[in-house]
């Protein structure tokens, strides 16, 4: 019983530790060190000051969201300590950073740098169409799996979920009660339950973290078969969530209510690596693919319809998207993976053979020859 005691503890020590440590270490932390050494050149080459190099106060959030809140304060600091902030480097997760101060504010893709992290599988003929993750309960992935269920699109998609619905966090939900039932009866659904079987989080992660109403950490980047044997990835990306209240408003409100966001995962880059085409919600907001053709990345409006991602609520996206997919869901697999492999050839090899680091020091090159042009 104490062995078992001292275990449970261990773990549950190790994981607070483990998110105490994410939250105040700063993007550059997550990078290889010989990338982030090189960075950290650049800086001191171009006398820069990396934000997390400075003496921070208690109550900054920073790294993966740097919040309206939380640059006032940066801001402040650096003005009592005659700091100029148009040294400082705060680099973000976001595609896009639409605040507007004197701070260096630059998109830092740490996810395509870490992107060795992934195991890749060799190419082979998918034998699905689809390939969705919902994961965790999160509103707006929900709403979608809904309507792929009331389109009878599921029998044509690897699906997982690993928790079920919570109808007491949100009472004004949008369900069914046929979806509800359904939901009851399947999840949760693992990759333990699909065709194509692979490591799954259970295999991964300690017993202790899949109690009742927790959050399942997305370990499973093991997951390579589930995409090769699906033509399509559909993606709602973690902070692409939304709450009942909102679901059917204009962006800019959602904006006021919740913030804009437009961080993206390494769920995006999955079907990428295993040149897979891709239907993706990332963030609160449209015109998402405008930032991934700033990364090089092509999005298949060539062969598909892409409306979706200049839909005007978070409704009309999963809307379209679900539209989009009924659509695919009639033709042959083998069409939809010969019309793609073009475009999937051309991202791969932008994910794997771009230099991200150089790419990302180009970004703050770019921002200070554009500061120096209008001063």
């Amino acid at each position: 019983m104490c062995v078992c005691l001292i275990k449970v503890f261990i773990v549950i020590l190790s994981y607070l530790l483990f998110t105490v440590v994410n939250i105040g270490m700063g993007i550059l932390n997550l990078v290889p060190s010989d990338s982030k050494h090189k960075i950290q050149k650049f800086l001191i080459e171009n006398n820069l000051l990396y934000v997390y190099d400075l003496d921070l106060p208690n109550g900054i959030k920073g790294s993966e969201e740097w919040r309206k809140i939380d640059l006032i304060k940066l801001l402040e600091y650096c003005d009592s300590k005659n700091i100029d902030p148009t040294r400082v480097l705060v680099p973000e997760n976001a595609l896009s950073v639409s605040y507007n101060t004197p701070l260096i504010h630059v998109h830092c893709p740490v996810n395509c740098m870490i992107i060795k992290e992934f195991e890749t599988l060799p190419e082979c003929t998918p034998t699905k169409h689809f390939n969705y993750l919902a994961g965790n309960f999160h509103y707006d992935r929900f709403m979608l799996l809904q309507e792929l269920y009331q389109k009878d699109l599921l029998k044509n998609t690897h699906w997982s979920a690993y928790r079920n619905i919570n109808l007491d966090i949100f009472p004004d939900h949008k369900y069914t009660e046929s979806f509800i039932d359904f939901c009851k009866n399947n999840i949760p659904r693992t990759m333990k339950n699909l065709e194509v079987y692979n490591k799954f989080p259970e295999d991964l992660l300690e017993p202790m973290q899949y109690r009742e109403g927790s959050f399942i950490m997305d370990a499973n980047n093991l997951d390579a078969e589930i995409f090769k044997d699906s033509a399509v990835t559909i993606i709602v990306d973690t902070l692409a969530n939304n709450i009942p209240s909102l679901y059917d408003s204009k962006w800019q409100d959602v904006e006021q209510k919740l913030g804009r966001n437009t961080y993206y995962t390494k769920k995006i880059l999955k079907p990428i690596l295993h040149k897979r085409p891709f239907i993706a919600c990332i963030g609160r907001g449209k015109g998402i693919n405008k930032y991934l053709s700033d990364m090089g990345f092509q999005t298949f409006e060539s062969v598909w319809d892409e409306s979706y991602f200049d839909a005007d609520t978070p409704k009309e996206r999963v809307d379209r998207i679900v539209n989009l997919c009924y659509n695919l869901s009639k033709l042959e697999i083998a069409e939809i993976h010969d019309k793609t492999r073009e475009i999937c050839e051309h991202n791969y090899d932008v994910l794997t053979k771009t230099d991200w680091v150089e790419w990302f020091l180009s970004q703050i090159q770019t921002t200070l020859h554009i500061r120096q042009a209008t001063t």
